[in-house]
């Protein structure tokens, strides 16, 4: 078992650099670099549901409203309450077209 915990607490701390990396990049106003770091994040943490809403937003954002449908369905899936998950599911879902969500 202690590999096991080693192995996952190297995994939280990649997780918690990662984070703080592209949080630090959205500070500076470099959007395409914490993109980038959120999207190493869903590497190893793919439910991550900070990261899911910033590059789904990306998506959306760029145009492409049905992948970040994919990625918000995902991350209602983890927090299935959360206004601000179904405020993005709602808007990305209604510039794809799917007005029955």
């Amino acid at each position: 078992m202690k590999a096991n915990d080693a192995l996952n607490d190297a995994r939280d701390r990649d997780t918690a650099a990662l984070r703080a990396r592209a949080l630090e990049a959205v500070q500076q106003g470099d959007i395409a670099r914490a993109e980038n770091h959120y999207l190493q994040l869903l590497e190893s943490a793919p439910a991550d549901v900070e990261a899911l809403q910033f590059v789904a937003a990306g998506h959306f954002a760029r145009g492409d409203a049905m992948r970040a449908v994919a990625m918000l369905l995902v991350a209602q899936q983890a927090k299935p309450d959360d206004p601000g998950i179904l405020h993005q599911l709602g808007a990305a879902q209604s510039a794809a077209g799917d007005w029955r969500g």
